[in-house]
């Protein structure tokens, strides 16, 4: 297992970071964010120790984790460049 748990090339910390603020965007009280980042935390190992576990299924388990990684950094790109364009005369 590696050092820092990285799935292919996603790490745990920016991953699970985000995933809370979307949560408590979209309602989550704050005082239960500890709580929701402990789950997540212990889910990401979970993840990481099936990968080593069972590597036939780490390339299933990397695209998932991939595509779920780029799906998020893709809908946060989209709301900042719709903010700045609603910011922004002659768009």
């Amino acid at each position: 297992m590696e050092w820092m748990p990285l799935i292919g090339s996603v790490a745990a910390g920016p991953l699970i970071a985000i995933v809370i603020e979307l949560m408590k965007n979209l309602g989550l009280p704050a005082k239960y964010a500890v709580w929701a980042n402990i789950v997540f935390s212990g889910v990401w190992c979970s993840t990481v120790v099936a990968k080593d576990m069972f590597p036939q299924y780490a390339p299933q388990i990397i695209a998932v984790v991939e595509f779920f990684w780029a799906m998020l950094s893709a809908s946060g790109f989209y709301d900042e460049a719709i903010k700045r364009l609603k910011g922004t005369k002659g768009f």
